[in-house]
């Protein structure tokens, strides 16, 4: 004979979310509060860096939009990455924010992690191999 217990509410998932965020009144007003806050909020802020953006054009096409102007940021993001950077030199600089990013995909795990390992590991032996290669040749590579 068998017989049938009631399953136990799951513990992870959006319906134990939900249970979770209106289990008292109190929790229940909060969660409405918050929500109507990030509503307020994304909303406007979504109509003004997506919908009612600038994505090319110049300086005045920018001026007449309503939104963000991502045709400065595209025009100017050469300067924000590598800031005064030399530009004959900013390979460098891709290089050191590539394996940084890399190392921040490792430490966050996930589906990418091996990959970005595999990444790391790439770009320290390539490291290594190139100050060998300079000591051994006793002239810097730049």
């Amino acid at each position: 004979m068998t017989t049938s217990a009631a399953r136990p509410p799951a513990s992870t998932g959006v319906a134990a979310f939900l249970r979770r965020s209106v289990a008292t009144p109190s929790d229940a007003l909060l969660t409405a509060v918050v929500a109507l806050v990030v509503a307020a909020v994304a909303i406007p802020l979504s109509r003004w860096a997506l919908i009612g953006a600038r994505w090319t054009g110049s300086a005045e096409d920018c001026r007449a939009a309503s939104g963000a102007c991502w045709a400065f940021v595209g025009h100017k993001l050469a300067f924000v990455v590598f800031g005064l950077y030399p530009p004959n030199e900013r390979w460098r600089a891709s290089i050191a924010l590539t394996l940084l990013v890399a190392l921040i995909a490792v430490g966050i795990g996930g589906r990418f992690s091996r990959l970005a390992a595999a990444a790391v590991a790439v770009i320290t032996v390539g490291w290594v191999i190139g100050m060998i290669v300079a000591i051994v040749a006793e002239k810097p590579l730049w």
